[in-house]
């Protein structure tokens, strides 16, 4: 811990370090899990070649962060930027790319690739760490905040894209949300995380308007560095503290 953010920007030199070891610390775990309940993977080339990474269409405020915090933990990787060609079908509008970070080549990746990966697919482990901190990475990851209008009234709720697990996987992590302190006793059992499908049956878990506030309180302070990219998926907060709408 405390080891200097050692990681490049742009193209950087490949990684190469395959078989040296990084112990992880509880919080490099917690950081871990926050990434992969989202859109982080463990790729596994081989044995000695298992890898962290995570991309970002939103620029590269997001994985910035996670890999300088990755480095506090003494786990060193680096970034670039991943141009992508085409138009969107949905929009027609230009492919932007992403940024995407990636870690060097630990054998203790090996073990949380067989944790989370155990059949080669990715699954929620049962002992999945939900902190405030892995909460916040999952989050920025995969959270959606969403407005309901009805005359003059406005709520908000918040949707999990956990569209890669399965229905199971999903009441799993509701449960795990359920056992901290995001739910309150007086709305246990009356309003709870669950898990919905959508409408090509993919399962997304669904926060409604009661927990919006409790869960973005439960979550480590967004850094002031990506208030800019990822700052609108607070506006619920905004909203009830100003009495308008903060737009993204």
């Amino acid at each position: 811990m405390g080891q200097a953010m050692s990681w490049t920007l742009g193209s950087g030199p490949r990684i190469t370090n395959r078989g040296q070891s990084c112990p992880l610390s509880e919080r490099a775990l917690e950081i871990v899990d926050g990434m992969l309940l989202g859109d982080g993977s463990l790729s596994h080339p081989n044995i000695l070649s298992t890898y962290l990474s995570l991309s970002s269409s939103k620029g590269p405020s997001f994985p910035l962060w996670l890999g300088e915090e990755l480095a506090k933990e003494g786990i060193q990787g680096r970034m670039g930027f991943k141009k992508r060609n085409g138009v969107l079908k949905s929009t027609g509008h230009p492919r932007i790319g992403s940024w995407k970070y990636i870690s060097l080549r630990y054998k203790e990746w090996s073990d949380q690739r067989n944790r989370w990966y155990p059949e080669g697919i990715k699954i929620v482990p049962q002992d999945v760490r939900i902190t405030p901190l892995s909460t916040l990475i999952w989050y920025l990851g995969d959270g959606t905040l969403k407005r309901a209008i009805k005359g003059e009234h406005t709520t908000f709720y918040i949707f999990l894209c956990t569209n890669g697990f399965t229905k199971e996987d999903c009441d799993h992590l509701c449960n795990r949300l359920c056992e901290k302190s995001i739910i309150g006793p007086s709305l246990r059992g009356v309003c709870k995380p669950r898990a919905k499908l959508d409408s090509r049956g993919h399962p997304k878990i669904y926060l409604g308007p009661p927990l919006v506030s409790k869960f973005l309180r439960y979550m480590t302070p967004l850094p002031i560095q990506m208030s800019c990219a990822f700052g609108y998926k607070w506006r619920s907060l905004d909203y009830a503290r100003k009495g308008s709408d903060i737009t993204p």
